[in-house]
């Protein structure tokens, strides 16, 4: 008889040779004949825990891809299947495809990079389950404006760049759309969103708030967006691509920011609060009121501007049509 109290198991009546052979086999382990037999059992049981674990993999990288495909679909307006995924990976056929989304076969590492590139997903949540659905960054704009708006136009940085200007790369070469987004809250977090295509976009969370909810650093970050913003409007980008801002309300622009919440779900009702073009302009900043407060930040950040010679210097210029930067797009 052998008994193991931690699983509650109890066996009767054990065959002497086998008892003999757990002995022996623990003696030679260095361990107790409990701990061999619960050792035993396991490598016994192993084969059908790998198989369930493997399972449970495919389950759960199926319900992954058809999240992906279905936040694609609602945000974008698309009526996607596996199919448009095997063509636009260059798959031959769509049944093997079919059954990834089934979980019933699993792709290669390599296959799930191509449908996270494809679908404008991360990558490792895609392979993995590691963080959230959509890719999110982190940027802090330079205070010159020439050098921001160059990252925001996915504009290389300039040789003579300042020390400290330093942002992240483009994550592609051409947009779309690019999107200011505020939260609806006092604070009035700021967040960028690069549209890269039909559906495909990066977010950025920046350490801006647009509000009056400010101390001096924050007056210092807003001063130089007021005069981006207008540097951004006057350079007047291609038809092919557009500016607009989004106010939205604080959860949802939690959600975008933690990368779990594809963008383009946010469009529906934000898409007319132009005040990323009225936030610098004084002869609109009275005419409207996007959110409480608006006109006192306003007022205070053209006030600021006034005061700072290197900034007051830079908007003059770009009201004159004399800035340099306003010939950047024409060397792109």
């Amino acid at each position: 008889m052998i008994g193991i109290s931690n699983s509650k198991i109890l066996v009767r009546s054990l065959d002497g040779e086998v008892l003999q052979a757990l002995e022996s086999m623990a003696n030679a382990s260095d361990r107790s004949l409990e701990a061999e037999a619960r050792y035993a059992l396991r490598s016994w049981v192993q084969p059908i825990l790998v198989s369930q674990e493997r399972s449970e993999r495919r389950v759960q990288l199926s319900q992954r891809l058809g999240t992906a495909l279905a936040q694609i679909n609602d945000a974008a307006s698309l009526r996607w299947r596996p199919s448009h995924v095997a063509q636009g990976i260059d798959e031959p056929l769509a049944g093997p495809v079919e059954d990834w989304f089934l979980g019933r076969i699993e792709p290669t590492f390599e296959q799930l990079a191509k449908i996270a590139e494809f679908l404008g997903v991360d990558r490792r949540w895609l392979q993995h389950g590691d963080g959230h659905p959509f890719p999110v960054d982190n940027v802090r704009l330079s205070e010159d404006p020439a050098q921001a708006v160059r990252w925001l136009l996915n504009l290389p940085d300039e040789p003579h760049a300042p020390l400290g200007s330093y942002q992240p790369a483009p994550p592609f070469p051409e947009m779309t759309r690019l999107i200011f987004v505020r939260s609806a809250s006092e604070a009035g977090a700021l967040a960028i969103v690069k549209q890269r295509d039909g559906y495909r976009c990066k977010s950025y969370m920046t350490p801006t708030h647009v509000s009056d909810v400010i101390g001096a650093g924050g007056e210092a970050q807003l001063m130089a967006l007021s005069v981006t913003l207008e540097l951004l409007y006057k350079l007047s980008p291609k038809p092919s691509f557009s500016v607009t801002s989004w106010i939205v309300p604080d959860k949802s622009f939690s959600a975008l920011v933690a990368g779990q919440l594809h963008p383009l779900s946010l469009k529906a009702g934000n898409s007319n609060q132009p005040w990323w073009e009225d936030f610098w302009d004084e002869s609109m900043a009275s005419k409207n009121a996007y959110w409480k407060g608006w006109g006192e930040i306003t007022a205070r950040i053209r006030r600021a501007v006034d005061r700072t010679d290197r900034l007051a210097k830079q908007r003059a210029l770009i009201r004159a049509g004399e800035h340099p930067a306003l010939s950047m797009l024409d060397s792109r």
